[in-house]
Formats: C-alpha cells, structure tokens, sequence
C-alpha cells in the first residue's frame, strides 16, 4: 500500500542526505509504503527478501526496537521509524557519517508520519515470538466480555 503524498515528503527529507542512495519504507507485512531516491519497486523487493527475515532474529529485533540504526553490510542499513515501519537505506559506504544520515532520515520520516494518516492504522511491532525473549502472544492481556441476555421463559 504505497503512500504517494507520504512517500514525495520522505523524499523531500533527502535532499541533502548525499550519502543515501535510496530508501524503503516497509511496514510488518513486508509492504512498501514509501520509495525514495534512486530505487524501483522492482528492486526493492529483493531487499525487502533479504531484510525482513533477519530482523526476526532476537539480537537484532531488540536492538532495532532501541532505537538503534543497524548496519547490515557495507551498503544496506535499517532503522525503525515510530515502531511502526522499517527503513531500509542502501547508503553509498559503511560509515558514521552515513549511520547519522540514516539516523536524520529515520527521524524525518517519523514527523511526516505523525502527520500522516497512515499513523492511524493499528500497527504491531514485528513480533518475532517463540524465540525466549518474553516478546509474543503468550504475554498479550486476555481481554473477556460477558453480558446478560433476557430471554423468555418457556411455558410448561
């Protein structure tokens, strides 16, 4: 469910970001909400393959919901904007400087968000469960209703 108005802000947000090549914004299904810079649909699909999976690992899930902007390898970078959707930034070189405008844009994104309708959608964190961290199902509240219905007495 890609966002045109959302995704022309994000865009606006790297304009003076020259060491981020391009960015995907995906939500916890794996769908693109926002492309920005120099990337297709096409090849965002791929990156989302690779990216997505391993954020299920326990490590990685705890550090990216600290906040932290995680290097994958030397071009490929995620962050989490407002605990709702993952950035993906291809960067043109692994390094400080390229973490803080990653960093910068994950920030950026978050604003625009919050003025955005997409804000509204109830969206989980990915949920890696199962995997001993106390992050599941099993801790979700058990919510009950019970109401009282009338209803006529049969006749004997």
């Amino acid at each position: 469910m890609r966002d045109v108005n959302f995704e022309r802000l994000v865009t606006l947000g790297m304009g003076d970001l020259d060491l981020i090549k391009a960015a995907v914004l995906v939500d916890r299904e794996g769908d693109i909400v926002a492309l920005a810079g120099d990337v297709l649909e096409q090849e965002a699909a791929p990156l989302i393959a690779v990216v997505m999976p391993r954020m299920k690992s326990p490590e990685l899930s705890e550090r990216v919901l600290s906040g932290t902007i995680i290097d994958l390898s030397e071009e490929l970078m995620v962050g989490l904007v407002r605990r709702q959707l993952f950035l993906i930034a291809i960067t043109r070189a692994s390094s400080d400087a390229a973490i803080d405008q990653v960093r910068e844009l994950r920030d950026h994104a978050a604003k625009v968000l919050e003025r955005s309708p997409l804000r509204e959608d109830p969206v989980v964190v990915w949920n890696p469960g199962g995997d001993g961290t106390g992050i599941g199902y099993a801790n979700l509240p058990l919510i009950e209703y019970s109401f009282d219905a009338a209803r006529p007495r049969a006749k004997a």
